[in-house]
């Protein structure tokens, strides 16, 4: 009988103060550093096989640079290039992974030699293992962010128990997910799956917002675990209880934000401590990765009329003059969004590739989606795989924007308005998740 092993590997890839920061469209410069960035990686290996899956305090990661790090990490170890995936916590206090003017170069290439040093590290540490899953729900962390008004319009939060609101436009997935892996003579490996933005501390200051929280109190509770935290389809999730006190969510006190941080990864953590006891036994096997692509219709736009007036938003955007554009708040954010993606298909495409990355052993499978997926994509891929644990990895080997659902597209908002794929694209990625899924189990 075939030896599973599974090992961790942990690096920081905080970069230097100075440095440019991601999550918004302004352009940030980092002032301090909260706490550090963390790349968590776990390897698995059934014998014959291994498989590399990394989780970085990252906001996203193009592509173009994610292939670069897959295949340095295929020279380094020779772990197949299908067997490896990085996904990324999605947090908006961390530097710029993409190829524009707020990419940092030099960072790029210290990021992939710590993540070539993580997955050296997991590997090094292997060890014969047996594994437990679990589930749990978690309330009041992750809330819809979008909202039908009674003008039948949709929006992104208003503001608290705001008049004008009817209702969330759609359900939140309150899973948590927990996959733990039992090692003789080491620690255990505890991996976490949840779902929500990683957007409640904001500001100047890095720092992994609420994912470190749910790793460093799992294993502040038990010591004999390392944690690894894999963020769930958010696309349409928030951290902001729409119903809740204004006061514990002011956006101009650091100290409030921290706690909201905080808050949220310690509700998630203890209930992945309501459960840790009574985990059941998963089976475990052979390793296999894939990946499927699929060609979604793009939001092109060829009206003249409109494509002025994106070119006029656009133009007031990039010479900070942000005042006169139409909008206040996220409805602003959705009109600088929008334009710029009526500006970037201009001239086309008509169609768009996306690929979902697959890789399983035995009972357990990962899923990645190179975006983010609205919280319903989550949900009905789960509900339809015939795994007894389906690990849903947003933001995962590279960012082709948001995936808004149909009910999205109907509605109206800020995310379908940034994204480049029209309506269909997240039930589409649905089907190409359980047909990897399904093709993986045979």
């Amino acid at each position: 009988m075939t030896t599973f092993k599974a090992g961790f590997g942990r690096v920081n890839i905080t970069p230097p103060l100075g440095s440019k920061m991601s999550g918004y469209t302004q352009t940030r410069v980092s002032e301090g550093i909260l706490d550090e960035l963390e790349a968590n990686c776990l390897a698995v290996n059934d014998g014959e096989n291994t498989a590399i899956l990394l989780s970085c305090d990252l906001l996203l990661g193009y592509k173009v640079y994610m292939d670069a790090f897959r295949n340095a990490i295929v020279e380094a170890t020779g772990v197949p290039f299908d067997n490896i995936l990085i996904a990324f916590t999605h947090i908006h206090t961390g530097p710029y992974v993409a190829p524009d003017k707020r990419n940092d170069p030099p960072y790029i290439d210290y990021l992939g030699r710590q993540l070539v040093s993580a997955a050296l590290l997991a590997i090094g540490d292997l060890a014969d293992a047996t594994a437990d899953i679990g589930r749990n729900i978690v309330h009041n962390v992750a809330f819809i962010r979008r909202f039908l008004l009674k003008d039948g319009t949709a929006s992104p939060f208003i503001g608290f128990n705001h008049p004008d609101v009817v209702r969330p436009l759609g359900e939140p997935d309150e899973t948590v997910q927990v996959l733990r892996f039992n090692r003789e003579g080491k620690k255990s490996i505890t991996v976490v799956n949840f779902q929500v933005h990683a957007d409640m501390v904001g500001f100047e200051k890095f720092s992994a917002d609420y994912p470190r929280y749910v790793r460093e109190t799992v294993e502040l509770v038990y010591p004999d675990t390392h944690c690894i935290y894999y963020n769930g389809p958010e696309g349409d999730l928030g951290g902001v209880d729409p119903n809740g006190d204004p006061m514990l969510y002011d956006k101009y006190r650091i100290t409030d934000r921290l706690r909201r941080a905080k808050h949220a990864g310690r509700c998630i953590a203890a209930g992945v401590m309501q459960i840790y006891e009574k985990l059941t036994p998963v089976e475990l096997g052979t390793i296999k990765g894939t990946a499927k692509t699929v060609k979604i219709p793009t939001q092109r736009v060829t009206d003249p009329a409109e494509i002025a007036e994106a070119e006029r938003i656009n133009a007031l955007h990039e010479e900070g003059r942000d005042d006169e554009i139409p909008g206040k708040g996220q409805n602003k954010t959705s009109n600088i969004c929008k334009a710029s993606r009526i500006l970037r298909l201009k001239d086309g495409p008509d169609f768009m590739p996306i690929t979902v990355y697959g890789i399983s052993f035995g009972d357990v499978a990962f899923v990645g989606y190179p975006g983010e997926p609205f919280t319903s994509v989550g949900q009905n891929t789960k509900a339809r795989s015939p795994y007894a644990m389906s690990i849903l990895c947003a933001l995962a080997n590279g960012y082709d924007g948001y995936f808004p659902d149909k009910a999205a597209f109907e509605g109206g908002g800020y995310e379908n308005s940034a994204s480049v794929f029209a309506c269909g694209v997240a039930e589409a990625l649905t089907d190409a998740a359980v047909e990897i899924l399904e093709d993986l189990k045979k």
